[in-house]
């Protein structure tokens, strides 16, 4: 762990120094917490944020401690709500908004994206400030440019998912931005398995308790492609992103219910059940299915035909996860207790 006085020093030179000592005390506080709670910490209680904050809200500064500055903002919020709540608190957040939509360098807008992205995920008061500041507009263009990279659209996708978590008004203003297709056009292009796990954990976060955005998604065409994916990843992080964003776009959704056993996601689902030793795996596929057969007489006969009993009564009688046990027990009760089965 570095010493407090070390990095005292190396916040007097971000604070006072020229520009090439500023730049470099950036850096080195970079360097340090990587891999380091102890030295994160010490950064913070050595009063970093309000000069970091001070650094990224300044006109004059160069794009090279700009960049340092919003990574170092960045990575001291990690896994640590707390900072994240500092940060909000010192002013950061309408600053690197700015910072992302009018930088004139790509490495600021991106760094100053990808704060605002980690802020958002264990915070609800950062993301109620990030939408509120203009964060919403700044992550669809993102999406929306030609010459953004995939790490770039990825950071995008991240943050508008994030920003959606338990917030009914963000959830219809991602909508409304024009989000939604452009998230389904990452699942139709031919993007990295990274990208697609991102846009569809997105997707599925803008689903939960929105009909709005449950219909735009359907009507986006991103049930066929879910169902695809299912059939051709062999990933397990985008075969578990999938079946749990078809499970949670057929909640109280007729129409989506319709839509995904007209794609063939119920044999896709089973086979993915019957094809899988992962707990996971095994446990979205299950979500789904119980989420399918569920007052869909039709949806619960495309099950058995498929085969889909059989491949929930492997898992309940012999998984070693209790939780698999209970929930294909739930679904094959579900679909008991629907006619024609």
């Amino acid at each position: 762990m570095a010493s407090s006085t070390y990095i005292s020093a190396l916040l007097r030179r971000l604070r006072s120094g020229g520009e090439h000592q500023s730049v470099q005390a950036a850096g080195t506080l970079v360097d340090l917490c990587a891999g380091s709670d102890d030295n994160r910490a010490a950064i913070v209680a050595a009063d970093a944020i309000p000069a970091l904050v001070q650094c990224i809200s300044s006109s004059g500064v160069s794009d090279d401690l700009l960049e340092a500055a919003a990574t170092l903002l960045r990575n001291l919020s990690v896994d640590s709500p707390g900072t994240a709540a500092s940060i909000a608190a010192a002013g950061a957040i309408s600053a690197l908004v700015q910072r992302a939509c009018s930088s004139c360098s790509e490495a600021v807008q991106f760094q100053a994206a990808a704060t605002l992205s980690c802020l958002s995920v264990d915070s609800p008061d950062c993301r109620v400030a990030i939408a509120a500041a203009g964060g919403i507009p700044v992550m669809v263009q993102l999406l929306r440019s030609s010459t953004a990279s995939e790490e770039e659209k990825v950071v995008a996708a991240g943050a508008l998912g994030c920003l959606s978590v338990d917030s009914p008004g963000t959830k219809a203003a991602i909508g409304a931005a024009g989000a939604i297709p452009l998230l389904v056009q990452l699942l139709r292009s031919t993007a990295s398995e990274e990208v697609q796990v991102v846009a569809t954990q997105a997707l599925c976060f803008l689903s939960v308790d929105s009909p709005g955005n449950k219909a735009a998604i359907g009507a986006a065409g991103a049930i066929p492609l879910l169902v695809q994916l299912l059939r051709s990843t062999a990933s397990e992080e985008l075969q578990i992103a999938a079946a749990n964003a078809l499970r949670f776009f057929s909640e109280d959704s007729p129409g989506n219910k319709a839509a995904i056993g007209a794609a063939g996601a119920i044999p896709a689902l089973v086979q993915l059940l019957r094809s899988t030793t992962s707990e996971k795996v095994q446990l979205r596929a299950t979500f789904a299915l119980g989420c399918l057969s569920r007052d869909i007489p039709d949806s619960s006969a495309a099950i058995a035909a498929a085969n889909g009993i059989a491949a929930l009564q492997q898992p309940h009688s012999s998984s070693p996860s209790e939780a698999v046990r209970e929930e294909t027990a739930a679904a094959l009760r579900s679909l008991s207790h629907s006619a024609g089965v």
